[in-house]
């Protein structure tokens, strides 16, 4: 049975467990201090950052702004005329917000169902926009990496396993020997290849995770 661990995509509780026991140990202490006085600038900044106040401090009331955060996000519908890499991005983030929250108090059953409703939502109006278009090989992977997030998010399996078999395939099939992928950089300019190479691979890292 398909059962994720639903403690933050990107980190476990070991992780979390060991920086707290070396938070006065360089580099993360430098880490501590970011996180404990940085102050964000929007509400997707806040969400993220409240968040892991919540995950890695226990506190309650960081937790509980993300939470009320979520909801806004929730009740916001997708907006399809910004740009597909930015939409595909800030869902998964919000998707990760959702998962360092999600054993909050204040989650209730009722809140957790429209949460969950929103980002399966989201992943469907999405991926109508790729049989709609004809994207690029870093927004594929993307688009993959937030179909993973909603899919442990979700505890959907299936999705979850298409995502698997997506990544491998990428890794067999388009990582050149050499260390880059083909495909990444037959799309454009210098500027574009490059951004395009290093965005894939950031999806394929975060898949990784």
């Amino acid at each position: 049975m398909f059962q994720p661990h639903h403690f933050g995509l990107l980190f476990s509780k070991a992780h979390a467990e060991n920086a707290q026991k070396h938070r006065h140990d360089m580099p993360i202490e430098k880490a501590w201090d970011f996180l404990n006085h940085y102050t964000p600038k929007s509400d997707f900044e806040n969400a993220q950052t409240n968040g892991l106040r919540y995950r890695f401090s226990d506190d309650m009331q960081s937790g509980a702004l993300t939470l009320d955060l979520l909801e806004k996000h929730a009740s916001t519908p997708l907006d399809r005329t910004r740009k597909f890499a930015d939409l595909v991005t800030e869902a998964f983030v919000f998707v990760q917000c959702f998962e360092l929250v999600r054993d909050h108090p204040d989650m209730t059953d009722s809140k957790l169902m429209h949460l969950l409703e929103k980002f399966s939502d989201n992943r469907n109006q999405l991926y109508q926009h790729n049989d709609e278009h004809d994207l690029s090989l870093s927004q594929f992977l993307w688009l993959t990496t937030l179909n993973m997030a909603t899919s442990i998010a979700l505890e959907d399996e299936t999705g979850f396993d298409e995502c698997v078999t997506v990544y491998k395939q990428t890794i067999d099939e388009e990582v050149h020997p050499e260390g880059y992928l083909p495909r990444a950089i037959e799309e454009g300019s210098a500027h574009v290849n490059f951004t395009n190479q290093l965005t894939s691979v950031q999806a394929l890292i975060l898949m990784a995770e």
